[in-house]
């Protein structure tokens, strides 16, 4: 059964340089949280620390009421014995087991030591796993006779067997390919919720974070900036570092005056905190572009997305990036005029000058 998973202030390092600072989390039932994060960022020590494969420096990290790892009084619950299941980057199928070998791996015992009604019980949980993968049928075939979304569904069905109470998952869809990784990756999600199992997801993959997981925390220098629904995050970001790894925008410096701020393509509507001097984080999708003999912006180039173009724009030192639909056209050399589309987020000037990594 599923349990909460907490952190409590851990810190981490390798070799006496801090990797992880004052992280503090807490994934319930259910939940998806996804870390994310750059290379080099803190996210595999994270997970890492959670399995019990990095011993912690300070800090708590409880699974329900046990303590999995703390620095005072010290406690290191070994990684077998900590109730996680793990999800690998590479899904670490045996290819010389069957797919239902593969799965029944993760249950204590080999084969040669049950008896009859122990087998018996086995081969019923396998077929349940399979069943609730949607893998029916399969257990005799080789990992290496599926395709990449079936091994990674083998490989969930493997962390699930012993009922762990929580999932860790390392960058699990990266080999995917990108149109099957969204599927996958939402499949994986909605197993986990229907079985109640609280699980982390370590990615650097922006789209799959935002699109996948129920809250985002992201993790920068070791330390995590902010944590929220995937909506929180890309509408209001709390630091400039925070809303530009989370997605694309042009930052302007402003000048704001109550709800209203003053920037280099006129006055535009705002949200966030503070007066006065600082920056707006614009969105691409909150600009619009209108051909006119007389337009202040310039387009220096477009670049073709499928769903969308991706535009750009430039005034002096200006620059603007822009989202527009598929079939509109904006032919570089053509002047064009900006407006800006509801309120965008003001930074005021302590934060806008912060690259978040403090």
């Amino acid at each position: 059964m599923s349990e909460v998973l907490s952190l409590e202030a851990v810190s981490a390092s390798y070799g006496g340089d801090p990797v992880l600072h004052d992280v503090s989390v807490r994934v319930p039932p259910g939940e998806m949280l996804a870390v994310l994060g750059p290379s080099g960022g803190g996210k595999t020590t994270l997970l890492r620390s959670i399995a019990g494969l990095h011993r912690i420096d300070a800090g708590t990290i409880r699974l329900g009421d046990r303590a999995l790892a703390a620095s005072a009084p010290h406690v290191h619950v070994a990684p077998e014995r900590r109730g996680i299941g793990l999800m690998p980057q590479d899904n670490a199928l045996f290819p010389h087991l069957s797919v239902g070998n593969n799965i029944g791996f993760g249950l204590s015992g080999p084969w040669s030591v049950l008896r009859g009604s122990e087998r018996a019980a086995r081969r019923r949980r396998i077929a349940d796993l399979l069943e609730l993968v949607g893998l029916d049928g399969l257990g005799d075939a080789r990992p290496q006779e599926l395709s990449g979304g079936q091994q990674q569904r083998v490989a969930l069905a493997r962390a699930l067997a012993p009922g762990p109470g929580v999932m860790l998952m390392d960058e699990p869809f990266a080999s995917l390919d990108a149109g099957l990784r969204a599927g996958v990756g939402a499949d994986v999600a909605r197993l986990l919720r229907d079985q109640g199992v609280g699980s982390v997801l370590v990615t650097h993959d922006r789209k799959e974070a935002l699109g996948t997981a129920d809250r985002v925390a992201v993790i920068l220098d070791g330390g995590i900036r902010q944590e929220g629904t995937p909506e929180e995050l890309y509408h209001r970001p709390t630091s400039v570092a925070v809303g530009r790894f989370i997605g694309e925008g042009s930052l302007l410096d402003a000048h704001r005056s109550g709800e209203r701020a003053q920037t280099a393509v006129g006055v535009v509507p705002v949200t966030g905190n503070g007066d006065g001097a600082g920056s707006v984080l614009i969105r691409p999708e909150q600009i619009r572009l209108t051909v006119a003999a007389t337009g202040d912006f310039e387009v220096v180039r477009s670049s073709f997305g499928g769903p969308s173009t991706i535009v750009t724009v430039r005034r002096a030192d200006t620059e603007l990036t822009v989202q527009v639909a598929d079939g509109v056209v904006f032919e570089p050399g053509a002047a064009v005029d900006v407006d800006v589309v509801g309120a965008v987020v003001f930074f005021p000037a302590h934060l806008a000058s912060s690259s978040g990594s403090g």
